[in-house]
């Protein structure tokens, strides 16, 4: 298992495709970091991952029990580079726009700050 950081970097630097087959997943991490690297990839079309993948994306996703098509998915991948360009310039365009430091900190506020406060402020007007 390769750790986060500069051997990580590397070894996805020097990588021209990612594969996530999975049957399930937390938050596909590993997805996400190659898709910021700009690999092109095939995966299971699982919820979690169908959460983090843009719609334009999907075609990349196949059911984890259909080996063939993801097997032909990663054959297309690899003999054609046409696609293989497309798929990853989508990837560092759409992580560039949703997987910012700014978009991470609206999220965290909207989902758990905002809520905390609202309670907060309930729970004042209340006393």
């Amino acid at each position: 298992m390769v750790k986060w950081g500069p051997d990580l970097f590397e070894l996805l630097d020097n990588a021209r495709l990612f594969v996530l087959p999975s049957l399930t997943e937390g938050m596909p991490n590993a997805l996400v970091e190659a898709m910021v690297s700009g690999l092109a990839f095939v995966a299971s079309d699982i919820e979690e991952i169908l959460e983090i993948v843009p719609p334009e994306l999907n075609t990349q996703l196949f059911d984890p029990n259909d080996i063939t098509g993801m097997a032909d998915g990663l054959y297309e991948l690899c003999t054609n580079s046409n696609k293989r360009q497309m798929v990853s310039a989508k990837c560092k365009e759409w992580t560039a726009k949703n997987y910012t430091i700014q978009n991470s900190v609206n999220i965290l506020c909207q989902h758990w700050i905002e809520p905390f406060l609202s309670q907060e402020d309930n729970n004042r007007q209340k006393e």
